[in-house]
């Protein structure tokens, strides 16, 4: 089954079955240079997102943190 989200002025269609990673990693791939976030005068689109968010899961695995363990960010 077939779903629609919105984010941000993109609206697009997902798998039911997919996770939000897989819904925001196709995001990037499709709107790397669309505004994914804007806070007062700070704009980030997709791909600098994407890279911020890798940069930081690599900080947690670097320090021991894995996809069963709970942190706080």
């Amino acid at each position: 089954m077939k779903q629609s989200i919105l984010l941000g002025d993109i609206k697009d269609e997902f798998i039911v079955n997919e996770s939000l990673s897989d819904i925001f990693k196709n995001t990037v791939k499709t709107y790397p240079n669309k505004l994914a976030v804007v806070f007062n005068e700070k704009k980030i689109t997709y791909k600098e997102l994407d890279q911020w968010s890798d940069e930081i899961a690599s900080s947690l695995i670097k320090d021991g943190i894995n996809t069963v363990s709970y942190t706080h960010l």
